[in-house]
């Protein structure tokens, strides 16, 4: 009877060893892009990369767990491969400096996106993998029920996995952050190395461990290292998130860095600095009345702002997904002192549950080339604009991009696009050079009428910003769409087509991004 009991408990615990299993692998596979958005952004290629690297690991654990299993099949191989899938996973935030190497080579954003993988995920996935036979062959006792035994573990598994992944997604990252997270992992793992140990020694390193693992996990979440320009660093449940001061050309500027990209740029006295945020009053061209206005995305808002002040009489509402972002921009970009409501939420989402019509709808989702919100390039989604847009409303989309040359296929997509919905548009661009990345704003009006475009800036002049605006601004129909695709629901190749830029400029970017934030100080 006792030894019924020794029995059925040993086999509950190879139950729970599964759980926790499918638990970690879930949770270290969905924190894994939270590790690399910092180093490359948060694109497809990013998330194609980390799937496909952790895949590989787990096939090569899969078969090398089932190797040593039947050739060491009486050896206490539990309790090794789950103190090495701890220290694996364990061992992830320690190297997570070491990813600013890539960064410094000169080599491309998608190279770079799987050399990072690769060195972060790759041998903790192997350790990872290699748990499910060897769990399998130490819980199964008989042949005739290895169906039942591999089945019954699976859903133990899946289980694990499932609760990995809402654990994850709704309290790990946003509360503790992805490194304290992973920390947390090996810790469990580590634990239960607990059920399996044979010998004193593996006792003692066992509890070792775990103790060193805690006052890591606790270091990691009470205590946060910043840079010297860096004012502020965590991440949300969307973005890490930092703010910092220094100096850009001539300016002392604070920036907003939303993962890899630098979201915002501010001036610390207000100058102007030549970005797209500066365009501001041009609208007052288009429609002279804005009473309405709704902005997609928020970061430092800046541009609703500019909004609020510029246009005294508007009611200025944006959508931000992020709750942290805005406040992020209450703290550190004086939002609380401005007069816009927020709603948090997705842009596209958030728009379609509008009854409402707006003289202006400014898309400003776009953080940078690499990170791209295709759902908002689509024609379907130009049409939902248009269908909330007051008489002669405008709506602009500011993303980035070269207008000409081979690396401007993104753009000549956007504007294809774009044209299917508004026939009357102009183009603002911020760059002096067409082939080189610049801000682009499309601008559509929900009107027949068409001003000349000699007319619009013979406007501008007496605006605020007025002759850096006449310079800017350009018919429509004065660029071509040729080879652009035009972006659907359906078929919206967004980071294919921005490959050659993201490609060409990342190092470069990386470069600025690294200075900027004193990586090396």
């Amino acid at each position: 009877m006792l030894s019924l009991k020794l029995m059925t408990k040993s086999r509950f615990f190879f139950l729970i060893s599964s759980f926790v299993a499918g638990f970690s692998l879930m949770t270290v596979e969905l924190t894994a892009s939270r590790i690399i958005a910092p180093f490359v952004g948060s694109s497809l290629y990013t998330w194609t990369s980390v799937i496909g690297v952790v895949l590989f690991g787990l096939s090569a654990g899969y078969y090398l767990g089932g190797l040593f299993a039947d050739k060491y099949v009486y050896k206490n191989l539990n309790w090794l491969v789950f103190v090495l899938a701890s220290v694996g996973v364990f061992a992830v935030p320690l190297i997570i400096p070491f990813g600013e190497i890539f960064t410094a080579w000169s080599l491309t954003l998608t190279t770079t996106i799987l050399l990072l993988s690769f060195l972060f995920f790759f041998l903790p996935s192997i350790f990872l993998g290699a748990l499910s036979p060897v769990i399998l062959k130490n819980y199964t006792n008989s042949f005739e029920r290895l169906g039942v035994s591999a089945g019954t573990l699976s859903a133990f598994w899946s289980l694990g996995s499932i609760a990995g992944t809402f654990a994850t997604g709704f309290i790990f990252i946003g509360h503790l952050g992805s490194k304290a997270t992973l920390v947390g992992v090996a810790l469990l793992l580590m634990c239960v190395t607990l059920f399996f140990y044979k010998s004193k020694t593996q006792l003692t390193i066992s509890i070792l461990f775990a103790i060193v693992i805690l006052i890591i996990l606790f270091l990691s979440v009470s205590s946060v290292s910043l840079a010297n320009s860096t004012r502020y660093s965590k991440e949300s449940n969307y973005y890490s998130i930092k703010v910092a001061d220094g100096v850009l050309g001539m300016d002392d500027v604070r920036i907003l860095f939303l993962d890899f990209d630098a979201h915002s740029i501010e001036s610390s006295e207000g100058k102007f600095l030549g970005g797209y945020t500066d365009m501001y009053p041009l609208f007052f061209v288009f429609k002279n009345s804005l009473k309405e206005i709704f902005v997609i995305g928020g970061g430092s808002y800046s541009m609703p702002k500019f909004f609020a002040d510029y246009y005294k009489d508007s009611k200025v509402t944006v959508v931000e997904i992020d709750p942290k972002v805005k406040e992020v921009a209450e703290k550190f970009f004086d939002l609380k002192n401005s007069r816009i409501t927020t709603e948090i939420g997705d842009g596209r989402a958030a728009l379609k549950g509008k009854n409402e019509k707006y003289d202006l709808i400014f898309e400003d989702a776009f953080n940078s080339f690499i990170s791209l919100p295709w759902h908002l390039t689509t024609k379907e989604f130009s049409f939902l604009t248009k269908s909330r847009l007051s008489e002669g409303g405008i709506y602009a989309v500011n993303f980035v991009s070269p207008t000409k040359g081979k690396e401007s296929l993104f753009f000549r997509s956007m504007l294809k696009t774009f044209r299917e919905i508004f026939s009357n548009m102009y183009i603002f661009t911020t760059g002096e050079l067409s082939y080189y990345p610049q801000n682009v704003v499309l601008i559509g009006i929900n009107s027949d009428f068409h001003q000349d475009i000699s007319e619009i800036k013979s406007n501008l002049i007496n605006l605020k910003n007025g002759r850096w605006l006449a310079s800017h601004i350009a018919d429509g129909g004065n660029y071509s769409d040729d080879g652009g695709v035009v972006l659907s629901d359906d078929f919206s190749p967004a980071e294919r087509l921005m490959t050659p830029v993201m490609n060409r400029y990342f190092k470069l970017y990386s470069d600025f991004r690294r200075s900027f934030l004193k990586l090396n100080s």
